[in-house]
């Protein structure tokens, strides 16, 4: 997505409301650009190539929601890894 992306988050699902239930997603993907211009732009460059790609890692079917953040507060983490 190029220049225009601005940063990432991937969150892997563990759990649903209660212990030991499934997650209501297996995973998510908060990318972070300057303006949604900026998103329609790269992503619409990108589309087929990213659409075409997600069958190699799952078989759900993907949502996309586009938002804004409002405030955030993230404390520096270490990740396992998967």
């Amino acid at each position: 997505m190029g220049a225009a992306l601005q940063g990432f988050e991937i969150e892997q699902g563990l759990s649903g409301r209660k212990p030991g239930s499934n997650p209501a997603y297996v995973a998510v993907a908060n990318l972070y650009f300057e303006s949604v211009d900026d998103f329609k732009s790269s992503y619409g460059q990108n589309a087929i190539e990213i659409q075409s790609d997600i069958p190699n890692d799952t078989d759900s079917q993907p949502e996309m929601q586009i938002s804004v953040v409002k405030d955030s507060q993230v404390p520096e983490m270490t990740f396992p890894q998967a």
